[in-house]
């Protein structure tokens, strides 16, 4: 079993745990950084988000970390109704589940003695967290969406390299970040807007290129970005103002200038 090391890792953990069952031991930690993942950023035009860290997900991402150890992602949507015999089709795979707080991808293991469906729950060592659950089918059913991503492993003749255009576009995303936060910030802005701009415009450098510069040890950046995600509470917290007011564009600049540099620095090591 392996457990959760970084912020929001659980889809990572799963294809540690996946990778696991092919006798290949990697952890997290170890697939983020071997891909570089601290230094990748993206925007989904159809959520109007910017992404950063462990909520880059999907194959597309997937096989970054999978290519070189010679493994792709198989990913497929499938209805709620049919996904309990989709599982059963493909054990093991991942697939996300609804929760109370959150989504968390977990590993479906098989249906256990009693007739439930068993899955690998990642979760950091130690936290009080049960490394298995169950479900009977209706409350797996219960807790899916109408549409779900579900994945497993394929193994390749031979691994693949690892793409530097994606950390080639991480440098244009984070121009485009750049303007869309300082634009954000330089004019009144109501309650709802502010709250509305949490995860698709502050969540990416507040905490996921936070945790991911915590991950990657990279201690003054990472400072920088703790002074950004506490000034960005103290926005969520102040209601209808100027988000100038609150947050330094200074300091935001330095953040996403240190981050670029880093990129610029892999881009080099590459070649």
């Amino acid at each position: 079993m392996k457990y959760m090391s970084f912020n929001s890792s659980c889809s990572y953990c799963c294809l540690a745990n996946l990778l696991e069952g092919y006798g290949v031991d990697r952890e997290d930690r170890e697939l983020a950084l071997d891909m570089d993942l601290p230094w990748l950023f993206s925007y989904d035009p159809e959520g109007r988000t910017f992404l950063a860290g462990a909520m880059l997900q999907g194959k597309a991402w997937f096989d970054c970390c999978l290519g070189p150890l010679g493994f792709a992602f198989v990913e497929e949507w499938v209805a709620r109704d049919a996904v309990p015999a989709y599982l059963e089709a493909h054990v093991p795979c991942m697939v996300g589940i609804k929760t109370a707080a959150w989504k968390h991808a977990v590993v479906y293991t098989g249906r256990g003695e009693d007739g439930q469906l068993s899955f690998l729950n990642p979760h950091r060592r130690a936290d009080g967290e049960p490394d298995r659950l169950s479900f009977t089918d209706e409350a797996l059913l219960a807790a899916l969406e109408a549409q779900n991503a579900v994945g497993c492993l394929r193994r390749m003749e031979r691994p693949r390299p690892a793409d530097r255009r994606d950390l080639e576009a991480s440098l244009n995303c984070l121009e485009a970040y750049r303007r869309a936060v300082t634009d954000f910030c330089g004019r009144e802005r109501t309650e709802q807007e502010i709250r509305e701009a949490v995860n698709p415009l502050f969540r990416p450098l507040a905490v996921d290129a936070l945790a991911m510069m915590e991950l990657a040890g990279e201690g003054a950046l990472a400072d920088t970005l703790r002074e950004f995600q506490r000034q960005a509470m103290a926005l969520f917290r102040a209601g209808a103002c100027l988000p100038a007011e609150l947050i330094d564009l200074e300091l935001f600049a330095r953040a996403v200038d240190g981050l670029r540099a880093g990129v610029e620095r892999r881009l080099a090591r590459q070649g």
